[in-house]
């Protein structure tokens, strides 16, 4: 019988274990009886034990390790383990729909792998920054950095995974995924695309990607790899340092937007606790409908507020507006807004490059541009009064 193994490393997620068993019976009786799943927990804290009574017969095995082996290590372990002739690393809270295994084969052909569409932080996770067509490209990878937000948007060929990421188990979490991805792409191994959104990535703030300082070590550990075992070339190793460079300095950014995002949302959650609405002082200037660019945190947090207090939303403007789901009509600053109907103002959500984007839209249209910061800090002027 053809069979797939789904490995999850589980560490004190005991309780993500009845979920993701009843995830993999929904996609085993969609993929029906020609194909039986495998599913194996590699319990990887060496003080907590995993019965293995009353999970399933003899399609679920449970690994429980006597030292701690980090999420790499784990994920190995359970493959010296996997019967199946493909494989699906899953993340303990992670979620596939029971098509995914049908959906995934259907897409697969002759390629070594198959990557499927994926929902994180509730959208689309390909934009225009990551366009899906080009995200598995060695190419891509070497210029853009990780392209898979998840393994488990991954179903492999068993056969093409890569010996050098399994016999360097990394000692920093956070990056081993990245390079299984590189690995592959070096020694040449194929990608397939599949359009479907069969898989959701669960972000919590546990997950190693929030840790900068762990991701950074891993990010340099994975290089060190890829250049003592020759994975690529000289010239492809000059673009590999490159690309984790930049990494480094995108990392830095992000660290510098949270820092001012956090600042602001602390002073709006402030003026709302003292009676205050950035929204009131709109009203005050006569403003009635709006546009709002940006469909980030804080620009559906503004979003919220805007249709609690009353002041129409006309339309959104977003450089990934066709990737966005909302009940709002939504363009890029390259559509003809000026064809559009007039609003009284743009409410810019942006915290970094403001002003380059609001002299962009005062250039497009003729209306007033206020930006979320500029808000919140006026209503915190107004807030000495009250």
């Amino acid at each position: 019988m053809n069979t797939i193994s789904v490995i999850v490393p589980i560490f004190h997620g005991k309780q993500y274990i009845s979920d993701l068993l009843h995830q993999v019976e929904e996609a085993q009786k969609s993929i029906g009886q020609s194909w039986m799943i495998q599913t194996i927990f590699v319990n990887d804290a060496p003080d907590e034990l995993i019965e293995k009574e009353g999970l399933g017969g003899e399609e679920v095995l449970v690994l429980n390790t006597k030292k701690n082996r980090g999420v790499h290590g784990a994920r190995v372990w359970g493959l010296e383990h996997a019967r199946g002739e493909f494989v699906l690393f899953l993340d303990q809270d992670d979620q596939i729909k029971p098509e995914y295994f049908v959906s995934q084969l259907a897409k697969i052909g002759d390629s070594d792998a198959v990557v499927c569409q994926v929902i994180h932080e509730n959208k689309l996770f390909y934009n225009t920054d990551y366009p899906f067509e080009h995200a598995v490209s060695k190419e891509f990878m070497l210029k853009s950095g990780c392209p898979i937000i998840s393994p488990g948007q991954v179903l492999l060929r068993t056969t093409a995974i890569s010996d050098v990421w399994k016999k360097n188990i990394m000692k920093n979490n956070g990056a081993d995924d990245f390079l299984l991805w590189l690995c592959m792409a070096g020694e040449g191994k194929s990608f397939a695309l599949n359009d479907n959104v069969v898989f959701t990535h669960t972000v919590h703030y546990g997950n190693a990607s929030w840790d900068s300082e762990r991701m950074l070590a891993s990010e340099k550990e994975l290089g060190q790899i890829l250049k003592r075992e020759k994975v690529f070339d000289k010239e492809d190793e000059k673009l590999l340092e490159q690309m984790l460079q930049r990494i480094y300095r995108e990392r830095l950014r992000k660290l510098d937007k949270f820092r001012k995002m956090f600042y602001l949302l602390s002073d709006w959650q402030m003026i709302k606790e003292n009676g205050g609405s950035i929204t009131q002082l709109l009203k005050e200037q006569g403003i009635r409908s709006v546009a709002v660019y940006g469909m980030g945190r804080m620009g559906r947090l503004l979003i919220k507020e805007l249709e609690r207090t009353g002041i129409r939303i006309a339309y959104l403007i977003d450089k990934n507006a066709k990737y966005i789901e909302t009940e709002y009509k939504a363009y890029t600053l390259e559509d003809e807004l000026k064809m559009l109907e007039p609003v009284d103002a743009v409410l810019l959500s942006l915290v970094q490059e403001e002003q380059a984007v609001s002299d962009e839209i005062k250039r497009r249209m003729d209306v007033r541009v206020f930006t979320i910061g500029g808000l919140i800090q006026k209503a915190e002027e107004k807030g000495k009064i009250w």
